[in-house]
């Protein structure tokens, strides 16, 4: 796949485990049936503090012993209510089955309801145990036992110890924990009371948030749950993981991007395994990525199941992470799979393959620093390493910078190359002439490169993207090289082409060239003005757009007529003509409204329409997805700008 740069410049101007305590081998069957938000509100209530049921206890029949404090006796909360008949048989199971124990108190809980409601039924049906009223919803809904086939059991030390266990599993679970002393060296961490007030807020975060989406100020709804990780940080989980739960693709979303900025590893993990692993196979690859964003004690164990998974996206997803952990050694996790570096031969694609190949060599470097072509050298490089660090650390330098302080010269063919960290270089002079060579140019490429990477890591995560060749040509040797004179450069996945002209010139021509590079690292098949829009964004500061900018760049009859109906189906080679230099205005203008538009979670959003594309479905089909109907979205530019 090819992209060009045309010759105008466009002038626009980061204490739990990480899986619950496992519960008992006995049975489980209403947990497991339960939808992800459920099973999650119950679980993470697994080895938390439960020591009773306090003053909030409203007692409607049954002994009040044991009941505002558990003492060391071991604990059932069986929820139940009055118009739902299987919850009430549960309560009466588990009183069957608890019947003649010592040392066990059963809870029948109810939710807020009168009170003589309850006691006429229980006139006719009477239920063994406690009952007991939770007028205020101080435990029902904050923790989650609204939930069909939700209870509790509490051990001897005040820990939940089982949630979401069927009835009948209810008296062999009490029995083993009878069987264990009180240890007052076992306290419980937490407390579900902190749980259930923290839950509470988070009732009220989701729904502010809600009706900021129904005022249609739906960025508004991404400032409060960003403020929330800061005020109340289980709470801002809480909701959003119920968002990226819910029916609404544009909460969706948001759940996504935040978690994926501020979960802890826990979490992540959590969120990660109970996700559709094909239908979410792009959602779950933001998430592995972010992995690599946290502090991992053990990143090999914790990345081990999604290096090896066979989805592309998620595999790809957690080789990033391993880059970004830094330990030479993770190397080995795939140094195995690795054949030849992109920089090593003449022709790459961005087909699922190639991308993974390309990954491992971009992951295999940042690791180690060491430029190689073929992953037998990494394979020696890392045998070297296990026997001798400083031996490694001198081998990799020397694979860039001669023992002279000089880049090192490679032959490809018939061209001449030198090393610098990220690209080899090479000059193509139909007409040699020294004075052409900017010592400065090289120092500055660097720069540059690294510039578009942290500029495009908002949408697509830090990408360790392996070392490339870059071109510099003269008119006729770059012509030669590209064949298209209308262009300035031009950039085929692994290489990039640049006519020679002043140095900021080139320099502005690399970062654009660039940034189809990382996008191709990801994605395959991105329509033009996706391609386009996305490297010229990423090739220079975000800029606000307005009228103004857009009358400034002789778009604003293209803007008023529909950007996307203009863009959508923009295809051929590159060329000086005015729509073409217009278009190109317009899909940067595009990508930078899908970013910073009124959708929240901007940067997540264009990055799921690329992943869309990518595994084959429309440009307009992704939009709709995710954003809106084109045709939307071209009424929605006009309002973003300030259009009267």
């Amino acid at each position: 796949m090819k992209w060009s740069v045309a010759c105008a410049l466009v002038c626009v101007s980061a204490c739990l485990a990480a899986e619950p305590p496992a519960q008992s081998d006995l049975p489980r069957q209403d947990l497991s049936r339960m939808r992800p938000d459920d099973r999650t509100a119950l679980e993470r209530l697994i080895g938390t503090g439960f020591a009773g049921m306090g003053e909030d206890a409203v007692i409607v029949s049954g002994p009040d012993a044991g009941i505002e404090v558990f003492n060391t006796r071991v604990a059932v909360i069986q929820p139940w209510s009055l118009t739902d008949a299987a919850s009430q048989k549960a309560v009466e199971q588990v009183g069957e089955g608890l019947a003649g124990l010592e040392d066990v108190v059963l809870v029948a809980l109810h939710g807020p309801e009168d009170v003589n409601k309850i006691k006429r039924l229980l006139e006719r049906r009477g239920l063994p145990g406690t009952v007991v009223l939770d007028s205020e919803d101080r435990f029902i809904t904050p923790l989650g036992l609204g939930a069909r086939g939700a209870n509790l059991i509490v051990d001897r030390n005040g820990a939940v110890r089982y949630a979401g266990v069927s009835a009948g599993a209810v008296s062999g679970l009490v029995r083993q924990l009878l069987g264990e002393e009180p240890d007052a060296g076992k306290a419980p961490s937490g407390n579900v009371r902190k749980l259930a007030a923290s839950a509470a807020s988070a009732a009220e975060l989701e729904q502010k948030i809600t009706d900021a989406w129904v005022t249609g100020d739906m960025k508004a709804g991404e400032a409060l749950l960003e403020a929330a990780w800061t005020s109340d940080a289980t709470a801002a989980s809480t909701v959003a993981r119920q968002l990226l739960n819910g029916q609404m693709t544009a909460q969706r979303v948001l759940g996504l991007e935040q978690l994926a900025r501020h979960a802890d590893v826990s979490t992540l993990l959590d969120v990660i395994r109970k996700m559709n692993s094909r239908s979410e196979r792009l959602e779950m690859a933001i998430l592995v990525r972010s992995l690599g964003q946290r502090q991992l004690d053990n990143a090999e164990s914790v990345l081990t199941p999604f290096v090896t998974s066979r989805d592309v996206y998620v595999r790809q997803a957690a080789l990033y992470a391993l880059g970004d952990a830094g330990t030479p050694r993770l190397l080995r996790m795939f140094v195995g799979e690795m054949r030849t570096a992109p920089a090593a031969r003449d022709t790459w694609s961005d087909d699922d393959d190639d991308r993974l190949m390309s990954t491992m060599f971009g992951v295999a470097y940042k690791l180690t620093g060491l430029r190689a072509s073929t992953g037998r050298e990494y394979q020696e490089w890392l045998n070297l390493y296990e026997s001798s660090p400083e031996r490694a650390e001198e081998a990799a330098r020397r694979s860039i910078t001669a023992a002279n302080g000089q880049p090192n010269m490679l032959r490809f063919g018939s061209n001449e190359m030198r090393t610098y960290p990220g690209f080899d270089l090479g000059y193509q002079f139909q007409r040699p002439d020294p004075s052409l060579i900017d010592d400065r140019a090289p120092r500055q490429f660097v720069e540059e490169l690294d510039a578009v990477c942290k500029r495009a890591e908002p949408v697509l995560g830090r990408v360790h993207a392996a070392p490339i060749r870059i071109y510099v040509g003269d008119d006729g040797g770059f012509s030669a090289l590209v064949g298209n004179r209308a262009v300035a450069g031009q950039a085929e996945v692994n290489v990039i082409y640049i006519r020679h002209g002043p140095l900021p010139t080139m320099r502005a021509v690399l970062a654009r060239t660039y940034g189809h590079i990382l996008q191709d690292a990801m994605y395959a098949d991105q329509p033009r003005w996706l391609s386009d829009g996305f490297a010229l964004s990423m090739s220079s500061p975000e800029s606000r757009w307005t009228m103004s900018t857009v009358r400034s760049a002789n778009i604003d009859a293209a803007v008023q007529q529909g950007v996307f109906r203009r863009l959508i189906g923009w295809g051929g080679q590159a060329t000086a003509d005015v729509r073409d230099q217009e278009n190109y205005q317009l899909s940067r203008l595009a990508v930078d409204f899908l970013r910073s538009g009124p959708y929240p979670a901007g940067n997540t959003r264009l990055r799921l329409v690329m992943g869309r594309i990518s595994t084959g479905m429309s440009d307009r089909e992704a939009l709709a997805e995710f954003y809106a109907h084109p045709d939307d979205l071209d009424r929605q530019i006009l309002e973003w700008l300030g259009a009267p």
